[in-house]
């Protein structure tokens, strides 16, 4: 077995014995200019120029990188990753894995914990995590309305997408004279307009 190198900074230290200056020097050249794993990792976050913060990139972030890659994918094949929801995804990442911690911190020490009272003696309250957990799950509701993370509310925004693709493409097709979107043999064929003929007259009203 050889001896091992010195590396870069020891090397220079000694005077660059063996005559390798140019050669340890361009060694120390390129791990310099070399991403770090954190930003290798970032990258591999990067959805459509969705990007989460820094912090993703540590070890005690996994649970909220974790959240990251389940959704933003998600958010890529809905045209609805972007550059600007980067802060109200990051959020819902945290208030995701901050409801599970509560979770499993309710599971370990109960939903009531002993506490010690003014007198000294003790008394059981409800532990502090289940309002974290009831807190989060408010956010985590907030924000999946807003991305559409709940089959609902993904439904709403994909009616909304619909209508705003409608609208332009009606314009155009208005100035060619085609059929507007909800006419002509395609319509037959639309999962979402199709919906249209199941409508019924509301309650209390008679048939014309």
């Amino acid at each position: 077995m050889g001896r091992r190198k010195d590396p870069p900074a020891v090397q220079a230290a000694k005077g660059f014995p063996g005559r390798r200056r140019k050669a340890v020097e361009q060694e120390a050249k390129a791990k310099a200019s070399a991403p770090s794993a954190e930003d290798e990792l970032l990258a591999s976050l990067d959805i459509a120029g969705l990007r989460p913060p820094p912090r993703f990139a540590r070890k005690e972030f996994k649970e909220e990188r974790d959240v990251w890659m389940a959704v933003a994918p998600r958010l890529k094949q809905t045209l609805r990753a972007s550059a600007e929801f980067q802060a109200p995804l990051v959020a819902y990442c945290d208030a995701v894995a901050r409801y599970n911690r509560s979770v499993l911190e309710l599971r370990r020490k109960g939903y009531t914990v002993s506490v010690k009272t003014v007198s000294g003696d003790s008394m059981m309250r409800v532990n502090p995590a289940e309002k974290v957990r009831q807190q989060a799950l408010v956010e985590i509701l907030a924000l999946s309305d807003r991305f559409g993370f709940t089959p609902r509310d993904n439904f709403a925004l994909l009616l909304d997408q619909r209508r705003v693709i409608e609208a332009g493409a009606g314009q155009r097709q208005g100035d060619l004279g085609l059929p507007a979107p909800g006419e002509g043999p395609a319509a037959a064929h639309d999962p979402i307009g199709g919906m249209d003929h199941f409508d019924s007259p509301p309650p209390g009203s008679l048939p014309n």
